[in-house]
């Protein structure tokens, strides 16, 4: 069957540098055009471009899509700084800034975290923004004996979170039809094992559990659509909720019967309210 890494096939490979590490994104497009505007993903904690890729494939008929590999994910190289939220942020900046042109920025999970923060620091680039799986603050809702048993043990408990993810945590990301989806969590499951641990320490410690925009977010003033699983266990409804709550002109669609990752299990669905809350805004 047909994965999220086939999709990401169809896209053309490109490349930049920030601070002498190249950060790879994927483009619909051969050459940069402003006839058609331009739609930039950002995927989630320990995946990479491949995550949008069933979305952005079905987009970009419509508009032009970027895919980013966010810093030591994917194709783009391991840091030699320590990864925070605003080393993510302006290396997407970098990324932007290759197009000429204000954006319509969208992230998953992790990479809503950082699509708000890059709302807060360059919204002048941007036409608005899409938060996908979204929360102010990971940390609010994930137990604190979670996280401080996780982060002190290093590569073992990396090795037991792959090994979790495998076995039991599918059903987290998935939801209870992960076995229905067995060819898609395969595939995110390869992202995952091949994702540095280093990688994985730091954006664990500095945006999973650190990252807090509570007090912030009402300063975005952006067109901001949200969407949420409503069977999300990871980054439930009333995290979504509490975004839009926050965010002065955001809109919230809740998407029945599904789960935290709503662009590989409903990439029509998230297509579809995206470009409805794309035309309806902004054009």
């Amino acid at each position: 069957m047909r994965t999220q890494i086939d999709a990401l096939d169809t896209f053309s490979k490109r490349e930049v540098l920030f601070k002498e590490k190249t950060v790879t994104y994927y483009t619909s497009f051969e050459e940069s055009s402003k006839e058609k505007p331009y739609m930039v993903f950002l995927h989630g904690w320990v995946a990479d471009s491949s995550a949008w890729a069933l979305v952005g494939e079905k987009i970009k008929e419509e508009l032009n899509v970027v895919l980013v590999d966010l810093p030591g994910h994917g194709k783009s190289q391991v840091p030699t700084d320590e990864l925070q939220i605003s080393y993510m942020v302006d290396s997407v900046h970098e990324v932007i800034q290759q197009l000429g042109t204000r954006i319509f920025l969208v992230g998953h999970s992790m990479g809503s975290a950082i699509t708000q923060a890059y709302a807060l620091k360059y919204p002048e680039n941007l036409l608005g923004i899409g938060l996908v799986s979204t929360t102010l603050s990971f940390s609010t809702f994930i137990p604190p004996q979670v996280m401080e048993v996780l982060i002190p043990q290093g590569k073992k408990w990396w090795e037991s979170v792959v090994e979790s993810t495998l076995k039991n945590f599918s059903k987290i990301i998935f939801g209870d039809k992960s076995g229905e989806n067995r060819h898609l969590l395969n595939a995110a499951s390869q992202v995952i094992m091949q994702t540095p641990e280093e990688v994985v320490d730091q954006t664990y410690r500095n945006i999973i559990y650190a990252w807090d925009n509570t007090k912030e977010a009402e300063n975005i003033q952006l067109p901001t659509l949200i969407l949420v699983g409503s069977d999300d266990r990871l980054t439930p409804v009333s995290q979504g909720l509490k975004v839009c709550q926050k965010i002065p002109h955001a809109y919230l669609k809740e998407i029945e019967g599904t789960s935290h990752h709503i662009t590989l299990l409903r990439p029509n669905e998230v297509v579809d309210n995206i470009l409805y809350f794309f035309r309806c805004e902004l054009l």
